[in-house]
């Protein structure tokens, strides 16, 4: 297996591209970034998975395989034991030669027996949607030999058909399917994925040509998130409905377990104070250190009646020297972009037998919007929760989700309670205009008996105690 690197700057993240058949870097320049490095795995003529090593300086790894590189990073995982921030798949399956679940037998072997510049050029054509996009590809055409090329599919066969792949699909956090993949049969894939991991559809084909878009959608840029929830502070709780309905719920859940008051509190993404306000007058804290990753705006808890300090980062990273009996944060951990590795983290920073109060969002959160565009974040399941909790040293006292309503009268009212949430993120990449993104929304958004669209928040509770370490 070969890898080359787009960029190495010294970020502290790295992006991960495994590249399909017949590839190298050269149609995948576009893929680089400022916010991570990027490095491509490509040509696994000699099933050699055990040559990429990742450096241990990076704090996350973003892995995303499209089509056979979704089976060749499967067998890196596999054989270097390596775990990724997350995994997303892009128009493969972990079965290359399958009937069911990969390229049919009798395509593949023809594909093999058939193999010439003639039919290489034919292939190119079938993975674009167009011929824009199949013009753009050759001039970034991979630099590679017929003989190469032949090779590998035979390396790839030959290497599946050597240890059929058992799937884990635990490390696979989402399957992007393209509606008109040509080379990967869709209902393939979604054999491969349904009930294994997110599914998100795309109507594209098996190079997608908005294949940056998904790739960068997928990466949680904070500076932009700082962007985004600076502009819409003022107007936030005027359309946080979700938000302020998992806050009270919340503390409902925290008023069960905790029975103390007078603890010392840190919370993270304060916000507008909306879950501040509701557990202060409660638990009556002899101190507050309040957390966001913009700068706080100190009016918004004039009326919270006990000491404040401020702490402005990221708290995903950074942490105050003190050491809290209470941890809690609402609405704001699911925008980090390894949570279950900032468990691990905070430890330090949580007294022994103090207690985590999190509310954050599951996979389901807004699923309707997924039919409008295949951008979304990379949110954790319970079981997820579950397991990052044990592996932390973390015993749950309550590890529960939910799915709420929500209506809304037009498709602008859903945009702007989206835009004003600091939630357009999920819009970023999305069709061209605004005109384009309403009549998406019209077109795929479900709606109530009364005619209004719906979309669906799926909050998770989470209240755990930290276990003295032996």
């Amino acid at each position: 297996m070969k890898h080359q690197y787009l960029n190495k700057t010294g970020n502290r993240s790295l992006l991960l591209f495994f590249a399909g058949w017949g590839m190298d870097a050269n149609p995948f320049t576009q893929l680089k970034t400022d916010y991570a490095d990027v490095l491509i795995a490509y040509d696994y003529s000699d099933c050699n998975f055990n040559n990429l090593e990742i450096p241990q300086t990076y704090r996350n790894t973003f892995l995303f395989a499209w089509s056979f590189g979704v089976f060749a990073a499967e067998r890196w995982m596999e054989e270097s034991q390596f775990k990724p921030t997350f995994s997303i798949a892009i128009n493969g399956t972990l079965h290359p030669v399958d009937d069911t679940l990969g390229i049919p037998e009798n395509i593949f072997n023809a594909t093999l027996q058939q193999l010439s510049e003639q039919s290489l050029l034919k292939f190119y054509r079938r993975i674009c949607s167009s011929s824009e996009q199949y013009d753009e590809l050759l001039s970034h055409r991979p630099m590679r030999t017929i003989q190469s090329l032949r090779s590998e599919l035979e390396a790839i066969r030959d290497e599946y058909l050597r240890k059929k792949t058992t799937p884990a699909h635990s490390q696979w956090s989402k399957a992007y399917v393209a509606d008109y993949d040509r080379i990967f049969p869709p209902k393939a894939q979604i054999r491969q994925w349904e009930n294994a991991t997110t599914i998100v559809h795309i109507p594209d084909s098996h190079l997608p040509k908005r294949l940056v878009d998904i790739v960068l959608s997928n990466l949680i840029d904070k500076q932009l998130i700082k962007t985004k929830f600076e502009k819409c502070q003022l107007n936030y709780d005027n359309h946080a409905k979700c938000q302020h309905q998992a806050a009270q719920r919340l503390l409902d859940k925290w008023k069960e377990i905790d029975k103390s008051t007078g603890m010392s509190v840190y919370e993270i993404g304060c916000g507008s104070g909306i879950f501040t306000k509701l557990y202060a007058p409660i638990f009556h804290p002899k101190t507050i250190c309040l957390n966001d990753i913009i700068e706080i705006r100190k009016n918004f808890f004039s009326g919270i009646d006990c000491p404040l300090s401020y702490f402005c980062a990221d708290a995903e990273y950074e942490y105050p020297r003190n050491v809290f009996e209470r941890i809690v944060s609402s609405s704001a951990i699911q925008w980090f972009e390894n949570a279950s590795a900032w468990l691990n983290n905070i430890r330090d920073t949580l007294a022994d037998e103090g207690l985590i109060v999190l509310s954050t969002f599951g996979k389901d959160n807004l699923a309707e919007m997924r039919l409008v565009t295949p951008f979304s974040l990379n949110y954790l399941s319970v079981q997820d929760w579950q397991n990052a909790l044990a592996n932390s040293g973390f015993l749950p006292l309550i590890l529960e989700e939910e799915k709420i309503q929500h209506q809304f009268d037009s498709p602008i009212d859903l945009i702007n309670s989206l835009r004003h949430t600091g939630v357009n993120g999920i819009i970023t990449g999305s069709p061209e205009s605004p005109k384009q993104l309403i009549s998406k929304i019209q077109e795929n958004i479900p709606r109530d008996e009364n005619g209004r669209f719906q979309l669906t928040y799926n909050p998770i509770y989470i209240i755990a105690k930290k276990l003295r370490q032996k």
